[in-house]
């Protein structure tokens, strides 16, 4: 996950995404 986090704002984004959708379903 660390590495993940490293890359930047772009996985961020990817991140958010997921939450999102797990989150409003």
């Amino acid at each position: 996950m660390s590495r993940s986090i490293k890359k930047g704002p772009f996985v961020d984004a990817h991140l958010v995404k997921k939450v999102e959708a797990a989150v409003g379903g």
